[in-house]
């Protein structure tokens, strides 16, 4: 049996400071975006940011829901605002 193949997007990297994705994110969804692109983990930016990892969860939701994106990976390589 054979899976459907996913398409992949195009390799064109998307500029990382594109302000009106960026500017839809609140103060506080731009840092948790930050440590995102760094590869922290929820409990890793819930210490750094001294709030809960579900406030945490709650913001990267509302990041990948803004910036049409569906995994940390994307966020880290640049791959997102291309839809």
């Amino acid at each position: 049996m054979l899976l459907p193949t996913r398409r992949k997007r195009p390799q064109e990297q998307v500029d990382i400071t594109d302000k009106s994705l960026l500017q839809s994110l609140s103060m506080q969804e731009k840092k948790v975006f930050e440590f995102l692109r760094k590869g922290a983990s929820n409990k890793e930016i819930s210490t750094e940011l001294n709030i809960e990892v579900s406030t945490v969860k709650s913001h990267v939701y509302k990041i990948f829901s803004r910036l049409g994106v569906k995994s940390r990976k994307e966020i880290i390589n640049g791959d997102w605002g291309m839809e």
